[in-house]
């Protein structure tokens, strides 16, 4: 005999019936808060322009996302597009060579990123190989780990004996219903994008706790959902920057560590 553990129907509907008007009531109190400080001396730094055409501002005050999805969103694009490009291509004269070691100059964010994780990279490749002293891994085992595009400035981490065995196979099979689920992903990734960016022309949910004056002022209702709301834009930020370079790895046969649940 099992337990059944499932909450009723019914149960289940008023608690999303509950939910579904606090959040509401938060939101409201929140939209008013950020139409109502739009405007302040404090909010002008991370604030900014945004939709012109109905006179809408964005929240920017998130430099890493304003960084990959406005600023350097083309220049990203254009460099992930042409690996998965020159990746194919090098797939189908040589295997195993769909590797590039492209060079940004975007800003020094992405030299410090990469050089964070150069080291742990490093460190992985030097313990597997104090670990396996039989295994002969040469200098281009290295350079390959480390300057492997999607994951070189921000991760995620690959522990070098996955990504050697994940890279050595010799004819990579698809599973059944994997580009299915690579599309899906890649189409999830563009609408968390687009969603954030409309989120921010409304509500400046990262700008109004730099303003402690203001935000002392605000009703209950709207510090509960500037609470719910930075603990859920964390979450999606995540899972959007994982899942972009996971997709793209996806594409090389790799199969990445999981964005977070």
């Amino acid at each position: 005999m099992g337990i059944k553990t499932a909450l009723p129907a019914a149960e289940l509907g008023l608690y999303s019936l509950v939910l579904s008007g606090a959040l509401a009531y938060a939101g409201r109190g929140l939209l008013e808060a950020s139409q109502d400080g739009a405007h302040r001396k404090a909010f002008r730094e991370s604030v900014r322009p945004g939709w012109e055409y109905i006179g809408r501002k964005m929240d920017v005050a998130d430099f890493e996302w304003v960084m990959w999805f406005t600023s350097f969103r083309n220049v990203i694009i254009f460099a992930l597009s042409g690996h998965v490009l020159f990746a194919k291509l090098c797939t189908m004269v040589a295997p195993q060579s769909g590797f590039v070691t492209g060079t940004f100059d975007l800003q020094e964010v992405l030299f410090h990123g990469g050089s964070s994780f150069t080291v742990l990279r490093c460190t992985s490749f030097a313990l597997e190989s104090c670990a396996h002293p039989d295994r002969r891994y040469s200098l281009a085992d290295l350079l390959k780990y480390n300057f492997y595009l999607p994951f070189f400035f921000f991760g995620p981490i690959m522990t070098f004996d996955r990504f050697h065995a994940q890279v050595s196979q010799v004819e990579p099979v698809r599973r059944e219903g994997e580009l299915w689920h690579i599309r899906a992903q890649a189409g999830l990734s563009v609408v968390a994008i687009m969603a954030v960016d409309i989120f921010f022309h409304f509500f400046y949910i990262l700008t109004i706790p730099s303003d402690l004056k203001f935000a002392n002022r605000l009703p209950d209702s709207a510090l509960a959902g500037l609470a719910y709301s930075n603990l859920v834009y964390d979450w999606v930020k995540a899972a959007v920057l994982f899942g972009v370079v996971n997709t793209v790895a996806c594409l090389d046969h790799l199969d990445p560590p999981q964005p977070p649940k």
